[in-house]
């Protein structure tokens, strides 16, 4: 008789969690809420602009942030190679260097050996491992060298190559009147019994 009642009670559980609602029926409660759905973002003009204005802001940031890639690209494999910065990957080295939102990168983090602010060698080696070890950054610029393009589009040394392209959109849409808007979707989920 009784394992005849769990048998019930089993199958009306699963019969009840099974539901659309089940998360009213959640045994230690639910939580609901919003998040940031940034796969479904798009940019939007701040201020009046024609939808082919807006089209061709986009074009142009998407060029120019593949450009500053390929050109970060180069800078680090110079420097990987030859131990200096010359010539066009120089001046773009220092424009980084003067950009905020790059500049945080390239000096060193409050209590950690300082990369010496006048030379934009030794910040961007720094940028590479976060210290001024010579071993690290001859590691990773061995293994960047190696790579692919793709492979190098990935590789985490230095800026981060792959999410410099994405900031220098980002960057670029801003500066050009656009703001990116991130819709919100809800969630609900059932609260767990934590130990």
């Amino acid at each position: 008789m009784k394992s005849d009642n769990i048998a019930v009670l089993l199958t009306a559980a699963i019969a009840c969690f099974s539901l659309p609602a089940a998360h009213a029926l959640c045994l230690f409660g639910s939580t609901e809420g919003e998040i940031s759905d940034y796969k479904n973002s798009y940019w939007q003009p701040t201020e009046p602009l024609s939808e082919k204005a807006s089209k061709q802001i986009v074009a142009n940031c998407t060029q120019q942030a593949a450009v500053a890639q390929q050109r970060l690209t180069d800078t680090y494999l110079q420097l990987c190679t030859t131990g200096q910065i010359t010539g066009a990957n120089r001046l773009f080295a220092e424009k980084l260097r003067h950009n905020p939102l790059y500049a945080n990168r390239l000096t060193a983090s409050p209590g950690a050996s300082k990369a010496p602010a006048d030379n934009i060698e030794a910040q961007m080696r720094w940028s590479v491992t976060n210290d001024d070890s010579m071993e690290g950054f001859k590691e990773d610029c061995a293994a960047f060298v190696k790579r692919t393009p793709q492979g190098r589009a990935n590789t985490l040394l230095g800026l981060k190559i792959n999410g410099f392209q994405q900031d220098t959109f980002a960057q670029c849409m801003t500066q050009n009147h656009m703001q990116q808007v991130v819709p919100k979707k809800k969630f609900s989920a059932c609260k767990s019994l934590g130990w």
